[in-house]
C-alpha cells in the first residue's frame, strides 16, 4: 500500500541507493560472474541480466568496475575492490 515515490524514498533511505541503481549493479554483478565462468559473448550476457542496449551495458559495466566488459579470472583481492568501488555508483 505504498506509492511509488514512497517506496522509493523508503528505499534509498533504507539503503542508500535507488532502486533502479540497485537492480543495475545486481544485473552487473551477474554479468560479471557470466563473463567470468561461461563461454557466452558480451552480447549474449548483456541480454541475458535484461539489458537491450549493448553500449549502455558497456558504459554502465565500466563505471561500475573501472574496466570493459571481458572475459578474465579475478582474484579475490581485486573483486574485493570493485565491491568498494562501487559506492561511487550511488547516487
Amino acid at each position: 500500500n505504498l506509492s511509488a515515490s514512497r517506496y522509493r524514498h523508503l528505499f534509498k533511505k533504507e539503503l542508500g541507493i535507488s532502486p533502479h541503481h540497485y537492480l543495475l549493479c545486481a544485473r552487473l554483478r551477474r554479468a560479471r560472474e557470466l563473463l567470468e565462468n561461461s563461454f557466452l559473448r558480451v552480447k549474449e550476457i548483456a541480454a541475458l541480466v535484461g539489458v537491450n542496449d549493448l553500449s549502455h551495458f558497456v558504459r554502465d559495466y565500466k563505471m561500475l568496475f573501472d574496466e570493459t566488459p571481458r572475459r578474465r579470472v579475478l582474484a579475490s583481492a581485486e573483486l574485493d575492490r570493485s565491491i568498494v568501488a562501487s559506492s561511487r555508483f550511488r547516487q
